[in-house]
Protein backbone atom coordinates (compact mmCIF):
# COMPACT_ATOMS: atom_id res chain seq x y z
CA UNK A 1 0.00 0.00 0.00
CA UNK A 2 2.76 2.84 0.87
CA UNK A 3 4.34 1.76 -2.49
CA UNK A 4 1.38 1.87 -4.44
CA UNK A 5 0.73 5.28 -2.84
CA UNK A 6 4.35 6.64 -3.65
CA UNK A 7 3.81 5.82 -7.30
CA UNK A 8 0.48 7.55 -7.46
CA UNK A 9 1.53 10.86 -6.20
CA UNK A 10 5.17 11.09 -6.78
CA UNK A 11 5.51 8.60 -9.70
CA UNK A 12 6.43 10.90 -12.33
CA UNK A 13 9.86 11.70 -10.13
CA UNK A 14 10.53 8.02 -9.09
CA UNK A 15 13.31 5.79 -11.70
CA UNK A 16 12.52 2.12 -11.04
CA UNK A 17 16.27 1.01 -12.04
CA UNK A 18 17.84 -2.21 -11.61
CA UNK A 19 19.09 -1.22 -8.36
CA UNK A 20 15.72 -0.70 -6.76
CA UNK A 21 14.17 -3.95 -8.45
CA UNK A 22 17.10 -6.04 -6.65
CA UNK A 23 16.09 -4.75 -3.35
CA UNK A 24 12.68 -5.30 -3.58
CA UNK A 25 13.34 -8.85 -4.85
CA UNK A 26 15.78 -9.41 -1.87
CA UNK A 27 13.93 -7.91 1.18
CA UNK A 28 10.40 -6.95 -0.16
CA UNK A 29 7.84 -8.95 2.28
CA UNK A 30 4.18 -8.81 -0.54
CA UNK A 31 5.01 -9.71 -4.02
CA UNK A 32 2.53 -6.93 -4.78
CA UNK A 33 5.09 -4.85 -3.84
CA UNK A 34 7.76 -6.43 -6.68
CA UNK A 35 4.75 -6.61 -9.41
CA UNK A 36 4.33 -2.69 -9.00
CA UNK A 37 7.49 -1.55 -9.41
CA UNK A 38 8.12 -4.62 -12.28
CA UNK A 39 5.26 -2.32 -14.14
CA UNK A 40 6.91 1.01 -13.64
CA UNK A 41 10.59 -0.52 -14.48
CA UNK A 42 13.13 2.00 -16.54
CA UNK A 43 12.71 0.96 -20.63
CA UNK A 44 16.68 -0.32 -20.57
CA UNK A 45 15.82 -2.32 -17.07
CA UNK A 46 16.25 -6.08 -17.89
CA UNK A 47 15.49 -8.57 -15.26
CA UNK A 48 18.74 -9.80 -14.86
CA UNK A 49 21.01 -12.92 -13.00
CA UNK A 50 21.16 -10.13 -9.94
CA UNK A 51 17.75 -9.82 -9.86
CA UNK A 52 16.97 -13.64 -9.31
CA UNK A 53 19.74 -14.03 -7.51
CA UNK A 54 17.93 -11.16 -4.86
CA UNK A 55 15.14 -12.96 -5.01
CA UNK A 56 16.85 -16.23 -4.08
CA UNK A 57 17.72 -15.19 -0.87
CA UNK A 58 14.62 -13.58 0.10
CA UNK A 59 13.53 -15.43 3.39
CA UNK A 60 10.25 -14.14 3.48
CA UNK A 61 8.33 -14.30 -0.36
CA UNK A 62 11.22 -15.89 -2.38
CA UNK A 63 9.12 -18.60 -3.90
CA UNK A 64 6.66 -16.02 -5.29
CA UNK A 65 8.44 -13.34 -5.91
CA UNK A 66 10.36 -15.93 -8.24
CA UNK A 67 7.72 -17.12 -9.65
CA UNK A 68 6.59 -13.50 -10.60
CA UNK A 69 10.07 -12.77 -12.54
CA UNK A 70 9.70 -16.10 -14.03
CA UNK A 71 6.75 -15.55 -15.56
CA UNK A 72 7.62 -11.97 -16.58
CA UNK A 73 10.63 -13.48 -18.33
CA UNK A 74 9.42 -16.30 -20.09
CA UNK A 75 9.84 -20.17 -19.51
CA UNK A 76 13.28 -20.20 -21.57
CA UNK A 77 14.95 -18.44 -18.95
CA UNK A 78 18.36 -20.06 -17.52
CA UNK A 79 18.57 -20.67 -14.06
CA UNK A 80 21.84 -21.33 -13.64
CA UNK A 81 24.13 -23.39 -10.82
CA UNK A 82 24.96 -20.12 -8.64
CA UNK A 83 20.88 -19.40 -8.54
CA UNK A 84 19.93 -22.82 -7.12
CA UNK A 85 22.96 -22.70 -4.92
CA UNK A 86 21.33 -19.30 -3.19
CA UNK A 87 17.71 -21.63 -3.44
CA UNK A 88 19.37 -24.46 -1.44
CA UNK A 89 20.71 -21.77 1.44
CA UNK A 90 17.72 -20.05 1.45
CA UNK A 91 16.40 -22.32 4.78
CA UNK A 92 13.08 -20.80 4.92
CA UNK A 93 11.71 -20.27 1.36
CA UNK A 94 14.33 -22.74 -0.39
CA UNK A 95 12.01 -25.61 -0.60
CA UNK A 96 9.05 -23.67 -1.99
CA UNK A 97 11.36 -22.56 -4.49
CA UNK A 98 12.84 -26.04 -5.64
CA UNK A 99 9.53 -27.44 -5.91
CA UNK A 100 8.19 -24.74 -8.53
CA UNK A 101 11.36 -25.03 -10.71
CA UNK A 102 10.95 -28.70 -10.91
CA UNK A 103 6.87 -28.42 -11.50
CA UNK A 104 7.82 -25.58 -14.31
CA UNK A 105 10.62 -27.88 -15.39
CA UNK A 106 12.90 -24.59 -15.60
CA UNK A 107 15.77 -24.39 -18.24
CA UNK A 108 19.26 -25.27 -16.66
CA UNK A 109 17.74 -26.81 -13.53
CA UNK A 110 20.38 -29.52 -12.36
CA UNK A 111 21.57 -30.88 -8.96
CA UNK A 112 25.40 -30.64 -8.87
CA UNK A 113 27.45 -32.31 -6.28
CA UNK A 114 27.62 -28.41 -4.71
CA UNK A 115 23.91 -27.94 -4.76
CA UNK A 116 23.56 -31.72 -3.23
CA UNK A 117 26.06 -29.95 -0.51
CA UNK A 118 24.32 -26.51 0.54
CA UNK A 119 20.85 -29.07 0.87
CA UNK A 120 22.47 -30.65 2.93
CA UNK A 121 24.00 -28.19 4.70
CA UNK A 122 20.92 -25.72 5.58
CA UNK A 123 17.61 -28.07 4.17
CA UNK A 124 15.55 -31.42 5.92
CA UNK A 125 15.11 -34.73 4.25
CA UNK A 126 12.24 -33.23 2.06
CA UNK A 127 14.73 -30.83 -0.01
CA UNK A 128 17.70 -33.75 -0.66
CA UNK A 129 14.95 -36.25 -1.58
CA UNK A 130 13.22 -34.04 -4.13
CA UNK A 131 17.10 -33.17 -5.61
CA UNK A 132 18.02 -36.81 -5.47
CA UNK A 133 14.70 -37.67 -7.46
CA UNK A 134 15.63 -34.96 -9.62
CA UNK A 135 19.06 -36.00 -10.48
CA UNK A 136 18.27 -39.78 -11.64
CA UNK A 137 19.68 -42.62 -11.96
CA UNK A 138 22.72 -44.30 -10.64
CA UNK A 139 25.12 -41.56 -10.66
CA UNK A 140 24.49 -38.98 -7.65
CA UNK A 141 26.64 -36.13 -6.87
CA UNK A 142 26.89 -37.68 -3.41
CA UNK A 143 30.48 -37.41 -2.22
CA UNK A 144 32.81 -36.84 1.00
CA UNK A 145 31.48 -33.36 1.04
CA UNK A 146 28.17 -34.23 1.55
CA UNK A 147 28.87 -36.23 4.40
CA UNK A 148 30.42 -32.95 5.65
CA UNK A 149 27.65 -30.69 5.04
CA UNK A 150 25.56 -32.99 6.95
CA UNK A 151 27.35 -32.98 9.64
CA UNK A 152 27.46 -28.84 9.74
CA UNK A 153 23.68 -29.34 9.67
CA UNK A 154 22.96 -28.67 13.84
CA UNK A 155 19.09 -29.07 13.07
CA UNK A 156 18.66 -32.02 10.42
CA UNK A 157 21.67 -33.82 10.40
CA UNK A 158 20.87 -36.34 11.98
CA UNK A 159 17.50 -37.53 9.72
CA UNK A 160 19.89 -36.54 6.76
CA UNK A 161 22.98 -38.91 7.76
CA UNK A 162 19.71 -41.55 8.00
CA UNK A 163 18.19 -41.40 4.97
CA UNK A 164 21.36 -40.85 3.08
CA UNK A 165 22.51 -44.65 4.79
CA UNK A 166 18.99 -45.90 3.71
CA UNK A 167 19.50 -44.58 0.13
CA UNK A 168 22.97 -45.65 -0.90
CA UNK A 169 23.98 -48.12 2.11
CA UNK A 170 28.20 -49.18 2.40
CA UNK A 171 27.74 -47.48 -1.10
CA UNK A 172 27.88 -44.19 0.79
CA UNK A 173 31.43 -42.12 -0.05
CA UNK A 174 33.33 -43.11 3.21
CA UNK A 175 37.19 -42.40 3.32
CA UNK A 176 39.09 -41.62 5.99
CA UNK A 177 39.63 -37.43 4.65
CA UNK A 178 35.50 -37.76 4.59
CA UNK A 179 35.76 -38.89 8.35
CA UNK A 180 38.18 -36.39 9.47
CA UNK A 181 36.24 -33.56 7.63
CA UNK A 182 33.48 -34.45 9.71
CA UNK A 183 34.93 -34.80 12.79
CA UNK A 184 36.27 -31.27 12.08
CA UNK A 185 32.53 -29.37 11.02
CA UNK A 186 32.48 -27.99 14.62
CA UNK A 187 28.71 -28.33 14.58
CA UNK A 188 26.64 -29.81 17.71
CA UNK A 189 25.51 -33.06 15.40
CA UNK A 190 28.99 -34.32 13.81
CA UNK A 191 29.42 -36.44 17.00
CA UNK A 192 26.04 -38.37 15.99
CA UNK A 193 27.18 -38.46 12.58
CA UNK A 194 30.54 -39.61 12.84
CA UNK A 195 29.09 -42.09 14.98
CA UNK A 196 26.93 -43.08 13.25
CA UNK A 197 29.27 -44.08 10.24
CA UNK A 198 31.65 -45.51 12.57
CA UNK A 199 29.15 -47.95 13.73
CA UNK A 200 28.21 -49.13 10.45
CA UNK A 201 32.02 -49.75 8.94
CA UNK A 202 33.79 -51.47 12.17
CA UNK A 203 36.44 -52.48 9.83
CA UNK A 204 37.19 -48.37 9.17
CA UNK A 205 41.49 -48.26 9.68
CA UNK A 206 41.65 -45.72 12.78
CA UNK A 207 44.61 -44.14 12.12
CA UNK A 208 46.15 -41.15 14.36
CA UNK A 209 44.75 -38.70 12.42
CA UNK A 210 40.85 -39.38 12.67
CA UNK A 211 41.90 -39.44 16.48
CA UNK A 212 42.95 -36.29 16.56
CA UNK A 213 40.11 -34.62 14.71
CA UNK A 214 37.13 -36.80 16.98
CA UNK A 215 39.26 -35.84 19.79
CA UNK A 216 36.05 -33.32 21.05
CA UNK A 217 33.34 -36.17 19.97
CA UNK A 218 32.85 -38.04 23.02
CA UNK A 219 30.27 -41.27 21.21
CA UNK A 220 32.99 -40.81 18.31
CA UNK A 221 36.07 -40.98 20.53
CA UNK A 222 34.68 -43.65 22.51
CA UNK A 223 34.04 -45.86 19.56
CA UNK A 224 37.56 -45.37 18.25
CA UNK A 225 39.38 -46.29 21.68
CA UNK A 226 37.53 -49.46 21.56
CA UNK A 227 39.08 -50.03 18.64
CA UNK A 228 42.59 -49.13 19.22
CA UNK A 229 44.08 -49.79 22.56
CA UNK A 230 47.66 -48.97 22.21
CA UNK A 231 50.17 -46.53 20.41
CA UNK A 232 47.68 -43.80 20.78
CA UNK A 233 48.79 -40.29 19.49
CA UNK A 234 48.32 -39.19 23.33
CA UNK A 235 50.23 -35.79 23.26
CA UNK A 236 48.89 -34.75 19.88
CA UNK A 237 45.78 -35.55 21.31
CA UNK A 238 45.62 -33.57 24.67
CA UNK A 239 47.35 -30.63 23.06
CA UNK A 240 44.41 -30.71 20.67
CA UNK A 241 42.01 -30.86 23.75
CA UNK A 242 44.27 -28.10 25.56
CA UNK A 243 42.64 -25.73 22.75
CA UNK A 244 39.17 -26.04 23.00
CA UNK A 245 36.65 -24.50 25.00
CA UNK A 246 33.88 -26.92 24.58
CA UNK A 247 32.45 -28.76 27.79
CA UNK A 248 33.04 -32.10 25.70
CA UNK A 249 36.99 -31.68 25.70
CA UNK A 250 36.58 -33.12 29.20
CA UNK A 251 34.47 -35.49 28.59
CA UNK A 252 37.16 -36.69 26.18
CA UNK A 253 40.17 -35.79 28.26
CA UNK A 254 38.61 -37.64 31.35
CA UNK A 255 38.07 -40.95 29.03
CA UNK A 256 41.54 -40.95 28.22
CA UNK A 257 43.29 -40.97 31.06
CA UNK A 258 40.68 -43.46 32.01
CA UNK A 259 42.16 -45.94 29.31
Amino acid sequence: ETMELLLQERGEEIRVTRNVLISAARFACDPQTVRLLLARREPETNIDKEIFLAAAGNNSKGSEIMDMLLDECGQDTIVDEEIIRRIAQNHSQGLAMMKMLLCRQQAGFVATEQIICDAARYQDREMLELLVNNAGGSDLPITGKTLCSVADNHWRGRTLIEYLFDLLGRSLPVSEDALISVADAGSSTADYVLAFILERWPDIPVTDRLLEAACTLPSSMSLLLDRRRDCLPFMRMIQKLATESDVRSGWVLGMLLDR
